[in-house]
């Protein structure tokens, strides 16, 4: 059986199912009590100012033969233009009702009205002019209170109806005990307008979904269409429910542009759109003339509602725009029927399925043209909208299909490997478990290494003189890709450098041993030879992008010496900066803080250990005097984040410095790293982090302790 076939069993089955649903709906459920009023109806032109004193006077005819000469029976009578007019209804109490409160309903009724019993107002619905405004399908139920009821003798009701446009009174008005007819009434409002709500909901999941569909797949442009198709049909969708949505009862939304762009220009879009999703579904390409055509249709039609001066004027276009849209969707249902009597398999059978898909939702708008304009059956919902969930369905069972064809195909190819993956999986097991012996042989070695690293860089054991140091050493994992040391000769410290390996790890931690004995024998052979510190920075990044050869991990780092101190306890400080960030310094004598930066005209940059890249490394000198502190970190510090995902930074380690510049370099050390945990609470840390703070105090001896030291 072809899949079209399979596809046109199941719309038959949702089609009875449909009519089903209708059937039941169309059902009255009324009591033997119930009063109906549709043959005691009659009619009385009047105007804006009359009231139901003058509705006394006026002259009433049966509106049961307007009916059976004109199906739609206001428009005849009163026209399109817009009029006012009394409707009379009389009845008497039956035994069972008496001295009970009872209830008007009215299933439908265009455009607004307002009620009375027995000359007592009893509600309205819809707004009259200037400011009208239509109830549209809502059900209509009016209270009459047990002691507004003439127990013996006739009850008069009397409505004042604003009739506009193709005005009607639907069948089925009656009055009944007001419990019953409130469940009348909301039933009726339920299929008559919730039931778009929902259905408004399910085709904007359908929207959300195929956008979905496009923007993963864009080739697929069908996806597009059909969404687009859903959301304008959402937005025609709104006038049939329009009086259960708040933003209709707002003041400066108006009836008539609600009417203009939800009604008519929506239905435009919706019919471009179902045009479009035919030729894109049969993957036709569609030519420049024809997508000119279609756009000049949808403009013309929207353009001419848009810009309609009155509600008149509006219904005079129905005619001429559904004729442009007849053509619009014409080019869909043309390119339909060529590829279904085409030569191309797939092209048919993708006609087919169009064909099937939009099956209920054409039925379904015969039967709602025999219904509401012939038989003018305009108390029954639009049974279209259920033919397009139908088509809805339809459309989303292709999907399903596709799906599952792509499914079967998998399964069939994990059947033939499941054996392979059921010895493999075997294999697998075999090797994790010696993968985890393995691992916790790495977990002793990555353990022990730590140990071995952590000694190699170890905290002073001396304090040296004239200086006040302190160090922060923490590493974000086990090992480290911070590297520090400091050169000294007995109590005199001569030098100290500070660098960061790229990238984590046990390949970081290796870089830094290796790296270790270059930079001191590179500090060491400048001051020997009386070479600039720029210069062994230059040697330090020679020798190791020859020692460290292919492996990809560079340094940024600073090289700092010490001379001095003068009579004054000042000591010069040269330094030179391999992209490291920039060391702070903390001057007592003014209070003040800044950044160690090169001098203007000089330019550093590049890094140390990458190969066939240029750098510049220019030394830069300072004093330090009493009281001034020197640090500098790694960026561990400065780019820790918080839960918030901002940094430390530097702005506020300059501002920890200025505050407690006046400290000793262990409680200033203590300060920078209590902020820092204080700041990123119980955020991981996720970089290695080194902080040294060095504190110029001066003179403090004669160098006798030193020498006393040394014997």
């Amino acid at each position: 059986m072809s899949s079209s076939g399979r596809f046109g069993g199941k719309i038959l089955i949702m089609a009875l199912l449909s009519l089903l649903t209708f059937g039941l709906m169309s059902c009255r459920f009324g009591s033997s009590t119930r009063i109906y009023l549709n043959d005691s109806i009659s009619w009385a032109r009047t105007d804006a100012h009359s009231n139901v004193y003058s509705a006394a006077f006026a002259e009433f005819k049966e509106l049961r033969k307007a009916r059976e000469s004109h199906k739609r029976c206001f428009e005849p009578l009163v026209g399109r233009d817009g009029a006012f007019i009394w409707l009379k209804m009389e009845f008497t109490v039956p035994e069972m009702l008496r001295y009970k409160s009872l209830g008007l309903v009215i299933p439908y009724l265009h455009f607004s009205d307002k009620v009375w019993l027995n000359n007592v107002y009893v509600g309205g619905y819809g707004e009259f002019p200037p400011n009208e405004k239509s109830s549209l399908f809502q059900s209509h139920l009016y209270y009459f209170p047990n002691s507004m009821i003439r127990q013996e003798g006739v009850n008069t009701i009397l409505v004042k109806v604003w009739v506009h446009g193709r005005g009607d009174i639907s069948d089925f008005v009656f009055v009944d005990e007001y419990d019953s007819a409130s469940r009348t009434s909301d039933m009726i409002t339920f299929w008559n307008v919730r039931m778009y709500i929902m259905f408004s909901g399910v085709m904007l999941c359908a929207f959300i979904l195929y956008l979905l569909m496009y923007i993963g797949r864009r080739n697929e442009k069908d996806n597009l269409s059909f969404s687009l198709l859903n959301l304008s049909t959402v937005c025609f969708l709104l006038p049939f429910c329009a009086s259960d949505i708040p933003l209709y009862d707002m003041e400066f939304v108006s009836y008539f542009l609600f009417i203009k762009l939800a009604l008519c220009i929506s239905f435009f879009f919706v019919v471009t759109f179902a045009s479009l999703f035919m030729m894109q579904y049969l993957r036709v390409r569609i030519s420049p003339p024809v997508r000119f055509a279609m756009s000049v249709l949808l403009l013309t039609a929207s353009g001419a509602c848009l810009f309609a001066p009155d509600y008149n004027f509006l219904m005079r276009l129905t005619i001429p725009c559904l004729v442009m849209m007849a053509f619009q969707l014409g080019f869909g249902i043309r390119e339909v029927v060529r590829a279904f009597f085409g030569a191309d398999a797939q092209a048919r059978t993708s006609a087919r399925i169009l064909a099937v898909g939009f099956l209920p939702t054409i039925c379904t708008i015969l039967a709602d043209f025999i219904l509401r304009d012939i038989l003018m059956f305009t108390a029954q919902p639009y049974i279209s909208i259920f033919g397009w969930q139908v088509s809805l369905f339809v459309f989303i069972m292709i999907l399903t299909v596709r799906y599952n064809r792509v499914y079967r195909r998998n399964e069939i190819l994990s059947f033939n490997l499941d054996t392979e993956v059921r010895a493999k999986t075997k294999r697998l097991s075999e090797a994790n478990e010696r993968l985890e012996l393995e691992m916790r042989r790495s977990n002793v070695d990555l353990e022990m290494a730590s140990i071995v690293q952590k000694k190699f860089f170890p905290l002073p054991e001396v304090s040296f003189l004239g200086w006040d140091v302190a160090i922060a050493y923490e590493a974000a994992a086990k090992v480290s890709g911070d590297l520090f040391d400091y050169y000294h000769e007995g109590r005199t410290l001569r030098g100290m450098s500070l660098f960061d390996v790229s990238g984590h790890g046990i390949a970081a931690s290796l870089i830094t041993m290796l790296s270790k004995h270059i930079v001191y024998e590179s500090f060491r052979d400048s001051n020997e030879k009386a070479r600039s510190i720029s210069t062994a920075l230059y040697r330090v990044n020679e020798q190791i992008i020859e020692a460290k050869g292919d492996i990809e991990n560079y340094l940024t780092g600073l090289l700092i010496r010490f001379t001095g101190p003068d009579e004054n306890g000042t000591c010069g400080v040269e330094m030179a900066n391999a992209g490291h960030p920039h060391p702070i310094l903390f001057r007592a004598a003014t209070s003040s803080v800044c950044e160690i930066v090169h001098d203007e005209g000089q330019f550093q940059y590049g890094a140390i250990g990458i190969r066939d890249i240029d750098v510049s490394f220019p030394e830069i000198r300072f004093p330090m005097e009493e009281g001034d502190v020197f640090v500098c970190f790694t960026d561990g510090l400065t780019e820790a984040m918080n839960e918030f995902r901002d940094q430390f930074g530097k702005e506020r380690v300059m501002e920890i410095l200025r505050a407690s510049g006046g400290k000793d370099a262990k409680a200033i050390l203590d300060d920078l790293v209590s902020s820092l945990f204080g700041f990123i609470g119980e955020v991981p840390r996720d970089d290695d982090m080194t902080i040294i703070v060095l504190r110029r105090t001066g003179i403090q001896d004669d160098g006798a302790e030193e020498l006393l030291e040394e014997l």
